[in-house]
């Protein structure tokens, strides 16, 4: 998700395909 820049949110968003 991009409201938020950290690891954690990049990487769940790569298993849902949100960022």
């Amino acid at each position: 998700r991009v409201m938020i820049h950290q690891p954690a949110s990049y990487f769940f968003g790569a298993q849902t395909g949100e960022f």
